[in-house]
């Protein structure tokens, strides 16, 4: 449990880890800058592609999926380290601490879930939204002006 809990925290603040030395250019909506900041922190993507409502949705849901993973693997710590101290082999304290265990771990899944389709639709809507900016940033376009057509390909 307590690696878990170590995991969780490095999960959680690992961006703030490299803070002095790691810069992240993330200026104009690209669907890949959408992603990562959802994948930096839950819900930040949707708000920055507007979406204010989802990115509350996706942030809250994810801190709360997390928060009672949390507490279930504690809660699982306790029961076992209860189980030791009996030392009986049938206790259903160890039944009670399977069953937090297995909570702890559905509400962690739930959350990589959550989190996982919380970056897909920060890039989606991002992809979508912010398409019409890229099209001057392709390999070749077309301009129009009122006296001829160009094409152009850029190298």
């Amino acid at each position: 449990m307590k690696r878990f809990s170590i995991v969780l925290t490095f999960i959680l603040t690992g961006s703030l880890l490299f803070s002095g030395n790691l810069s992240l250019k993330l200026g104009r909506e690209t669907p890949g800058g959408s992603a990562l900041k959802s994948f930096i922190l839950p819900g930040w993507g949707q708000f920055a592609n507007g979406e204010k409502k989802k990115g509350y949705l996706f942030g809250g849901m994810t801190a709360t999926f997390l928060t009672l993973s949390y507490y279930f693997h504690q809660q699982a710590d306790k029961k076992y380290e209860e189980y030791e101290k009996r030392g009986l082999k049938n206790d259903p304290l160890y039944d009670e601490y399977k069953s937090y265990f297995n909570t702890g771990n559905f509400f962690l899944y739930t959350a990589i879930i959550v989190w996982g389709y919380n970056v897909y639709d920060a890039y989606r809507n991002a992809k979508k939204k912010f398409s019409y900016f890229y099209e001057e940033e392709r390999d070749y376009f077309i301009v129009f002006t009122p006296d001829r057509l160009n094409f152009y390909i850029r190298f």
